[in-house]
């Protein structure tokens, strides 16, 4: 008896346990109840039976007056025509907490907490300037893609703003502000390392892009400008370009490599240490008014600048701002161009080296 018990334990040791297999649902199948007015509780309802599944969206205007928490593995699929408006105030419209993925003993059992291919894809999150749009923490592997996320109170897009995570894939974001009011807010927020972020485009925000910890991520073809949204008072800068800053790089090992700063008070402000940047280019549409530019900024660690095209558009451009514990190091294929006020390309005023540190 006791041998038969002992050979029964042993193969429980290591036989394959069964995991679930996941739920797969659609909105459509989850209408909205007696009483409800707006799609968050429906929305919530769906995510909900979709356990280690996935959740399609129709296309539709939709609308929500609350948050809806994803924290059980449901991956978010949204047609390229579903858009979701906040109608009240909140942090948040979709809050991902991928915890069972990032720490694995925190799963239910039969859960296969080893799943590397969540997603949020497609669809507009409309923030309407009462909400941040969407945030993710706490996640292993992780791929956001193909979304656009409009008008966002704090963030557009807030990944790690708590928890932890690493390895984002995020490709073809489009992030914007088209509503007054919202000065202040950054457009994509990460606090995570050993990432890729690729072909994103940030427009109109205080802040595009804000690194903030953590590093070793790959930016790639980020496009950051602003303008558009008008000023609050006539003669003044327009809202979204009082202070702003494209790129916010506070992390280190960070690789920017075709970036284009637009129309930014600062263009990039580099923080961290041994970070580079390969092929970025700064532009200032003088149209928006915008004639206070520091190209780069850098107020401690270390930066590799190779490759970039830098525009003069005003006599109060300045190519390069740094502290004394700052270092910086420029490779010779570096381009400087400067402008006249009709356009036409003329000799930069004080020549290198003095705007050209070697």
């Amino acid at each position: 008896m006791l041998h038969k018990l002992l050979m029964a334990a042993a193969l429980a040791a290591v036989l394959p346990v069964t995991l679930f297999a996941g739920r797969d649902n659609s909105l459509a199948d989850f209408p909205r109840l007696t009483g409800e007015s707006d799609d968050a509780p429906r929305f919530q309802r769906a995510v909900d039976a979709s356990l280690c599944g996935v959740l399609t969206v129709p296309g539709d205007d939709y609308t929500f007056a609350q948050t809806v928490h994803v924290t059980n593995l449901c991956s978010i699929v949204m047609s390229p025509s579903a858009r979701i408006k906040a109608v009240a105030e909140m942090e948040w419209m979709i809050k991902i907490d991928a915890m069972w993925q990032y720490r694995p003993k925190t799963a239910p059992a039969g859960v296969n907490a080893e799943m590397y291919n969540l997603t949020y894809r497609g669809g507009t999150l409309d923030a309407n300037g009462l909400a941040s749009c969407l945030a993710i923490d706490n996640y292993r592997h992780f791929t956001l893609e193909n979304a656009t996320f409009l008008n966002g109170r704090k963030y557009g897009v807030g990944i790690e703003t708590k928890g932890r995570g690493y390895e984002m894939i995020a490709r073809n974001l489009f992030i914007k502000t088209l509503i007054p009011g919202l000065a202040g807010n950054t457009g994509l927020y990460t606090y995570g390392g050993d990432s890729h972020y690729t072909d994103i485009i940030v427009t109109d925000c205080t802040t595009g892009v804000h690194f903030a910890g953590r590093g070793a991520n790959r930016l790639t073809r980020i496009h950051v400008w602003g303008g558009p949204v008008k000023p609050l008072k006539p003669g003044e800068l327009p809202e979204m370009l009082k202070d702003s800053v494209c790129f916010r790089i506070d992390s280190s090992g960070e690789i920017l490599r075709d970036c284009y700063a637009d129309t930014g008070a600062t263009g990039f402000w580099m923080n961290g240490w041994e970070n580079r940047m390969f092929g970025c280019s700064y532009f200032n549409n003088t149209g928006f008014k915008l004639k206070e530019v520091t190209i780069i900024r850098q107020d401690k660690g270390s930066l590799w600048v190779s490759g970039g095209l830098f525009n003069y558009q005003t006599p109060q451009t300045r190519l390069y701002s740094g502290s004394d514990d700052a270092k910086v190091y420029w490779a010779e294929d570096s381009i400087l161009r400067w402008f006249d006020r009709n356009g036409k390309e003329v000799l930069p005023p004080m020549a290198s080296p003095k705007v050209m540190p070697k």
